[in-house]
């Protein structure tokens, strides 16, 4: 198991609301059979997600993989910085035949995925086990686009 971590100051407001804000963030990478799950700890944010963005890379490059699953359990908190990069991320496993898999996402994210017409995109599973087990179609953000713009019609 590798352990990828950057510290970043915390928000006192946030430490009050969230106990976990308090946490620095950190980046766990477990590798299976059937790619990486990633596990993110602390905040997603505009101060964290080049972070991660450079871990998601260098997993993915140093492997070869194309698909990961993504654990937020542990995360406290995203930010639209951090939903754009889980999207770039999904995009770029994309063009490599690959997908992005969310495990252990909070209802407060999983309304964001929701409200932004993402959740159909960045899918989200109870484990990482059933996460690699999936095997439906991958689903591309032009696609679930285009697919309500039909049903709107």
């Amino acid at each position: 198991m590798a352990v990828i971590s950057g510290y970043r100051g915390n928000i006192a407001s946030r430490r009050d609301i969230d106990p976990l804000a308090s946490i620095p963030f950190r980046i766990t990478v477990e590798l299976r059979a059937g790619g990486p799950v990633i596990a993110l700890r602390g905040e997603l944010d505009v101060a964290t997600a080049p972070i991660a963005e450079t871990a998601f890379l260098d997993i993915w490059h140093l492997h070869g993989f194309s698909n990961a699953v993504v654990d937020l359990t542990q995360l406290s908190f995203c930010d639209c910085t951090g939903l754009n990069l889980l999207l770039h991320l999904h995009r770029h496993a994309l063009a490599g035949a690959g997908w992005v898999r969310l495990v252990g996402a909070e209802p407060r994210l999983r309304r964001m995925l929701e409200i932004t017409g993402l959740a159909s995109t960045l899918v989200c599973y109870p484990t990482p086990s059933d996460a690699f087990a999936d095997v439906g179609p991958i689903t591309s953000i032009a696609s679930t686009f285009d697919e309500r713009a039909i049903a709107r019609s």
